[in-house]
């Protein structure tokens, strides 16, 4: 997790994708430092967005397991403007 916790200072996305638990953590500080910045973002997570941090919930939530066309169309989503909701 570490390089994802410095990828929203020095980069700017357009969109990102998240997953909730990683081996070293919760992506929480990478979640609210998006949602600041104004970055949509995708929660790729196997959890319900009613288990979650509130700051996740900001997001557009991707159910494991999705497959690539799933993932492509929520990216596509997410930059034409359509930042909510559950796929």
């Amino acid at each position: 997790m570490r390089p994802s916790r410095r990828f929203p200072r020095y980069s700017s996305a357009d969109v990102a994708i998240l997953d909730i638990l990683l081996s070293d953590g919760q992506c929480v500080d990478v979640a609210k430092k998006l949602r600041a910045d104004g970055v949509p973002f995708i929660v790729h997570s196997a959890l319900a967005p009613t288990e979650v941090d509130d700051a996740f919930r900001s997001g557009t939530f991707l159910v494991k397991p999705a497959g690539i066309l799933d993932i492509v169309g929520a990216v596509t989503k997410l930059a034409a403007g359509d930042q909510r909701g559950t796929i």
